[in-house]
């Protein structure tokens, strides 16, 4: 049987998850950028994308 979990854990969880989802996000700004200055295109169309795709699911949790 599953435990209960109290609503300060579970403001806790959700807290970290948008925290996680944020860092992942810059990270992925970043990497793009860098592919942009060495001209790697491809690479930041691609880093981009994975990027809307996380975006995208943060909208529809």
């Amino acid at each position: 049987m599953p435990k209960r979990v109290s609503m300060k854990q579970l403001e806790l969880f959700r807290h970290e998850k948008r925290d996680n989802v944020e860092s992942r996000v810059k990270q992925l700004e970043r990497r793009i950028a860098q592919a942009i200055r060495d001209g790697n295109l491809r690479k930041a169309e691609e880093l981009a994308e994975e990027q809307r795709i996380l975006l995208e699911s943060q909208i529809n949790n």
